[in-house]
């Protein structure tokens, strides 16, 4: 049964207007201190596509893990810089918020056969790029069907390696002293998503998840 992996939550994408100010918050919120920051140029990446259109793409990450009872949930930060993305898509026409939600990590040939069955679906592919490290980022456009947010799958043939980042900020001193404000030391592993026809998203991600149960 075709259906798009969801493996693990490798991370949550939030877009942001100023990733080291919205870090700090998170630091004073959440008590995530560490973040592994990348600047993501355009003569870093390879094989930009957005929209089906060779783009350049230029966009910084801060990436920070908040420890739960569940283990750690990452959290990446993106600051669109410049070029055509999707995440600058998102910040001028939504704001700041979650952008994309991180499932899997695929080979090739695994992903060639999503995206010829995503594209039966129709569901194509908003953004694409290869990072430094070979791995390529890939974002069906399921914003419609899923309830307004995207789902990305990373792409590795292999031992996926550990990327290095530029720098990582330390932010403690952001943290109150009687500690974060909403730590979150107990995670529920669900996800709200607001939607104006339940029983039509319910479809939507039954075919495209395989959820064949619902409560």
């Amino acid at each position: 049964m075709n259906k798009i992996p969801t493996d693990d939550l490798l991370h949550i994408g939030v877009v942001v207007q100023d990733a080291r100010a919205s870090a700090r918050k998170f630091a004073r919120i959440y008590g995530i201190t560490d973040w592994a920051v990348t600047d993501h140029t355009p003569e870093r990446l390879k094989n930009t596509i957005t929209r089906g259109h060779a783009a350049p793409q230029h966009f910084l990450t801060a990436t920070g893990q908040a420890q739960t009872n569940l283990g750690p949930v990452t959290i990446r930060l993106i600051e669109p810089r410049g070029g055509w993305t999707t995440y600058q898509e998102f910040l001028l026409t939504k704001g700041e918020g979650i952008h994309h939600v991180c499932t899997a990590v695929v080979d090739s040939a695994r992903m060639a056969a999503l995206e010829a069955w995503l594209a039966k679906e129709g569901v194509g592919i908003a953004q694409s790029a290869v990072l430094p490290d070979g791995v390529r980022e890939v974002c069906p456009d399921t914003r419609a069907t899923l309830g307004g947010f995207y789902v990305q799958l990373l792409v590795a043939d292999g031992q996926r390696p550990a990327a290095k980042p530029d720098e990582v900020w330390k932010l403690a001193d952001a943290v109150p002293e009687g500690g974060p404000l909403l730590p979150l030391g107990t995670f529920q592993m669900h996800f709200g998503v607001v939607v104006n026809d339940l029983m039509a998203r319910v479809a939507d991600w039954a075919r495209l998840f395989g959820l064949a149960e619902w409560n």
